[in-house]
């Protein structure tokens, strides 16, 4: 069996960065969540590639993204406690690789419900729950769209095509 000492540089390297995070994230989440610091402004800025839905969805899922690093640090530190195969190209086990990919696809499963459903409600921050998720954002700014070009048909100054 593995101890943390067999750990190098850069084992530890992944480790500072995920306690830095993790550290950040439970430092700011309080404020993210009581409305006291808004992560990236309320609003798009003009270099943002993907639209104003996307960038309201990565503002509700701010408060989820410690829990990422917070994955990665423990099934890091874990991982030196695997017992090693002595034969085979892999050094630890496919089924000590299974929770971490288990642990990790939840969070991102959460933040994609959250960025694009708005859901499930209690990770949200309270104040931007009443926000629609991307998809709804998208499909209102595409009725909207409908409309207006069907107004312009009725109208006569569009023609059909």
């Amino acid at each position: 069996m593995a101890s943390l000492a067999e750990f190098g540089w850069y084992d530890w390297l992944a480790v500072l960065i995920c306690v830095f995070f993790v550290g950040l994230g439970i430092w700011v989440m309080p404020r993210v969540w009581r409305d006291e610091l808004a992560p990236g402004g309320e609003h798009a800025p003009g270099w943002w590639p993907w639209g104003e839905a996307l960038w309201q969805g990565g503002r509700r899922v701010v408060p989820l993204s410690p829990a990422a690093f917070a994955v990665g640090l423990v099934f890091g530190l874990g991982s030196a406690y695997v017992p090693e195969q002595p034969e085979g190209p892999f050094v630890r086990p496919y089924w000590a690789v299974i929770p971490f990919l288990g642990a990790l696809g939840l969070v991102f499963a959460l933040a994609l419900a959250v960025v694009f459903l708005n859901r499930p409600k209690f990770i949200v921050p309270p104040h931007l729950r009443e926000h629609p998720g991307a998809l709804a954002a998208w499909l209102a700014d595409w009725r909207r769209f409908r409309a207006k070009r069907r107004s312009r048909r009725r109208l006569g100054r569009e023609p059909r095509r």
